[in-house]
């Protein structure tokens, strides 16, 4: 796996912007927070009525990331398995959820990792084996992929906090 890094130029009459990254054979990592602690106090516990999205291409794009991540034995991927603290395993043990009860414990966790509650979420949620859940949050009405960017944020199955990782 592999990023290449762009420069962004700009001058006060002619503003370039050229992408930070650029994606080749499936990378995915730029920026990882491992290990941080997230602060659960500043998350209040209001009701949350989450929405997990359903099967879509985008969910089918991200779910291919994630097995890539999860099952490629390479010294490059094993690097980035480790920091974001996922054990290796097949791509068949990476599925989309969609249960409400599973999305709900998701969004509750989202919020104590990033220390804001929004009652309003709208995620991705992929269960990875029986130890690991991977959520992407979509920001308001816009998809994965558009302005702005994308963190998928990885919990033990017992939903703590475990790393995130730009996507």
């Amino acid at each position: 796996m592999e990023c290449s890094k762009m420069r962004t130029s700009s001058t006060k009459t002619n503003r370039t912007r050229i992408p930070f990254y650029r994606w080749s054979a499936g990378a995915m990592l730029l920026a990882v927070t491992a290990g941080a602690e997230p602060n659960p106090a500043r998350a209040s516990r209001e009701p949350l009525s989450p929405t997990c999205r359903s099967a879509d291409t985008t969910s089918a794009y991200l779910e291919g990331i994630i097995e890539r991540i999860v099952s490629l034995t390479d010294s490059t991927s094993t690097v980035v398995r480790t920091a974001l603290q996922l054990p290796q395993m097949s791509t068949s043990s990476v599925s989309l959820v969609t249960q409400s009860q599973t999305c709900s414990k998701a969004a509750a966790a989202l919020d104590a990792a990033q220390g804001s509650v929004n009652p309003n979420r709208t995620m991705y949620v992929f269960k990875l084996g029986n130890t690991r859940y991977a959520v992407l949050e979509v920001a308001g009405s816009s998809d994965f992929g558009g302005a702005g960017a994308n963190f998928v944020w990885y919990f033990t199955n017992k939903w703590a906090f475990l790393s995130s990782g730009l996507v």
